[in-house]
């Protein structure tokens, strides 16, 4: 609720003062500037606060299936973006071909109408349970697995709908667009339909249901009634530990791939004369919302046969470092192939930290432990990846008075820089999967 408060409020901070209701206009820039920074820190304190408590909310209530739990619930957040500003294309007559039209600036009003409304009030009725007996039963499970397959179901028509709106976006008219806007909104509450008793289904036999495991212990856990490992570790002694460092790395390489794409893809795309990078990033959205949801039910898998979540990082560095390869071909045909392995890369990357930070170093810290994840993976790799490494390259080779550059050389060293990053970051992880195993 109080995240949902601190984003409402730099949300609508941000378009009084874009619409000038709020009006700056006698101060200086760099008092400008400031104002806006603190809002963007508010901004992110709130979304941070929201992230947090949610996964490890999921974690708890969850722990024998966090893994498809927490991925459907990043399955949902890679979607945001686009339901966000297909909701707001619907419902505010801006000029989808004029960038410069002064209704975009609502955009803002609108994102911070959908914090407020999907934080404050569901914020009410959550409660958190501390890993309770029942969560290893039988039916448990069924009604665990039942839900998480319905939220599926809802997920795909979620994409469905909010790719279907972007790509007809501008040979529709606009009163069919805002009923794509009321469609998203209606699927994005009917997930309140997987709290209906009717799902449930009750215990046969006692038990689990044909003697499945349903929670293979890994560190911290009891087996035989013998503690391996006490471990519920604090930010500060988390930071002290090798596998925090061997774990962070190919995180912030994943992701920090993934921004880099984003940040870059129309200059990506730009520099071989094509157009094609609106319809890439479309695709690349949708690749990694269900790369988010299937690394998280992959986690699930692994964690019955004792294996941990830290293999789906392997694998997600794999994709990651295809999609790079791809780049250096420099076609469009390339880069359309690469943003899509690129997508399953990086949207591997959001439920597995959540499930191996809580493997690692214990859930009574869950949230906070996450959040120094995210928040640096986000923050260095953007810095990294978005900004300093193309942006040097891509300077170096643009002509002297134009801001466009063009040729292959552009991204070209760039390229081959991420893809020797994402072997260190390989080497990193299996490190990690050997001392965890």
């Amino acid at each position: 609720m109080l995240g949902g408060c601190l984003q409402f409020t730099a949300f609508t901070t941000f378009w009084a003062i874009s619409t000038k209701i709020i009006d700056l206009g006698g101060m200086n820039t760099w008092t400008v500037l400031i104002l806006l920074s603190l809002c963007s820190i508010v901004q992110f304190l709130g979304s941070s606060s929201v992230t947090g408590q949610v996964f490890a909310t999921a974690v708890r209530n969850f722990p024998a299936q966090k893994g498809r739990v927490v991925g459907l619930i990043k399955g949902w957040v890679g979607l945001c973006g686009g339901m966000y500003t297909q909701i707001f294309i619907g419902f505010v007559p801006v000029d989808l071909d004029d960038q410069q039209d002064p209704l975009w600036l609502y955009f803002c009003l609108v994102a911070a109408i959908c914090c407020i409304s999907a934080t404050f009030v569901p914020s009410q009725f959550i409660e958190v349970h501390d890993a309770p007996a029942v969560t290893g039963s039988g039916a448990f499970e069924a009604n665990v697995q039942r839900r998480v397959h319905f939220g599926y179901g809802i997920l795909l028509c979620m994409g469905v709908t909010v790719v279907g709106s972007a790509l007809l976006e501008h040979v529709v008219s606009r009163a069919v667009l805002t009923g794509f806007a009321v469609l998203i909104i209606i699927i994005w509450a009917s997930p309140l339909i997987l709290a209906w008793e009717g799902l449930d289904v009750e215990e046969v036999g006692g038990g689990n249901k044909g003697g499945i495991v349903l929670d293979v212990p890994l560190i911290g856990e009891e087996v035989g009634g013998t503690k391996l490992v006490s471990v519920s570790l604090t930010i500060s002694e988390m930071v002290r530990t090798l596998d925090f460092w061997l774990f962070l790395w190919p995180c912030l390489v994943l992701i920090g791939g993934g921004i880099g794409l984003t940040t870059n893809i129309a200059q990506m795309f730009g520099s071989i004369y094509s157009s094609g990078n609106v319809v890439a990033m479309t695709f690349f959205s949708a690749t990694q919302s269900l790369s988010r949801v299937g690394a998280g039910g992959l986690c699930d898998v692994l964690r019955r046969r004792g294996l941990s979540g830290a293999i789906v990082v392997l694998g997600g560095l794999v994709f990651m470092l295809v999609g790079y390869v791809c780049f250096v071909m420099n076609t469009e045909t390339y880069l359309f192939v690469g943003v899509v392995f690129c997508g399953v890369g990086f949207g591997s990357a959001w439920p597995v930290m959540v499930v191996v930070v809580a493997e690692l170093f214990g859930e009574a810290h869950l949230g906070g432990n996450y959040m120094v994840y995210d928040g640096v993976a986000s923050a260095v790799g953007a810095l990294l990846f978005g900004k300093f490494i193309p942006e040097e390259i891509y300077d170096a080779h643009t002509e002297e008075g134009e801001t466009d550059c063009y040729g292959k050389e552009c991204f070209q060293l760039t390229y081959w820089i991420v893809v020797g990053l994402v072997l260190s970051a390989m080497v990193s992880i299996a490190i990690l999967i050997k001392r965890i195993h």
